[in-house]
């Protein structure tokens, strides 16, 4: 057996070895970036009203449950209502623990306590993964590189969960009829092998998208922020006409009221700079 045929096999021995490997969740460092869409809100309340809200997951301090050491799971990101500004949100979330032995990890909040995520599974077996639809069924395990590491990834028609990371709809999955959940991205403090990940903020999300419109959609009222002096603002369709100029505002802020319906595009001038937001007018 020649010299390269040797090496494929070495490291694909070694994917295997590592891949079969138990990696727990890194509660000491590991920090989830979640983001979750759901109605009257996931971490905050808001009535009826939908609710977009980014966070980040992170363990600090002990607490004892029952004689068993957990983690304490904290959040910090923002959400922003349809109808209303961001705002900022932060606080403790639930206690959290690896079962090393029987490869799985438990929550307990205020509202529930049980199993968070079962990795003990096998081809075969199904995995519950939303409130409003039937159990997944686990159709194929490998193995994926992330942070340095092998992680097993149990993979079914819809979901998949990997060891020591989550689910795809995060390390808290949030999915029924009203509310969606996704991982935006997963980090350890210590591992520069890991992916940077920005914790959310509203400064954040300003800073990124250079200005803020609410409510989208709307029944014909917006109102449109910027950290920068605001020029003008031009409303066009998809075809890209024109249906209302609004020049000469000079300021950080702006109010626009239309009867136009459907799906509509706003051209802002901002330092120079012109922007293209969509909307959706009710």
């Amino acid at each position: 057996m020649n010299k390269f045929y040797i090496i494929v096999y070495l490291i694909l021995f070694t994917r295997i070895v590592e891949g079969q490997k138990y990696i727990p969740f890194n509660l000491i460092y590991g920090e989830w970036y979640c983001e979750y869409f759901t109605k009257y809100g996931f971490f905050s309340s808001h009535g009826n009203d939908y609710v977009k809200e980014e966070v980040k997951y992170f363990c600090q301090g002990d607490t004892v449950i029952n004689d068993t050491i957990y983690k304490k799971l904290y959040y910090i990101g923002y959400a922003q209502p349809t109808m209303a500004p961001p705002e900022n949100i932060s606080g403790y979330f639930g206690a959290i623990r690896n079962d090393t032995v029987n490869k799985r990890v438990w929550l307990k909040t205020p509202y529930q306590y049980g199993i968070l995520f079962d990795f003990n599974l096998k081809i075969g077996d199904t995995y519950a993964y939303s409130c409003s639809s039937p159990a997944d069924t686990i159709q194929s395990i490998d193995s994926v590189l992330y942070c340095n590491k092998y992680h097993k990834r149990f993979n079914g028609r819809k979901v998949f969960i990997i060891e020591g990371i989550g689910s795809r709809f995060g390390l808290i999955p949030n999915l029924c009829l009203t509310s969606k959940s996704y991982l935006l991205c997963y980090s350890e403090k210590n591992n520069l092998s890991c992916d940077s990940c920005e914790t959310p903020t509203v400064i954040n999300r300003i800073e990124a998208q250079g200005l803020l419109i609410f409510p989208n959609p709307t029944n014909g009222f917006l109102k449109i922020q910027s950290y920068e002096i605001i020029s003008s603002i031009d409303l066009i369709d998809l075809t890209g006409r024109l249906l209302c100029r609004y020049s000469n505002i000079n300021a950080t802020e702006a109010e626009i009221l239309t009867d136009q319906k459907g799906i509509l595009f706003l051209r802002i001038m901002i330092s120079n700079e012109i922007f293209i937001k969509k909307v959706v007018i009710e």
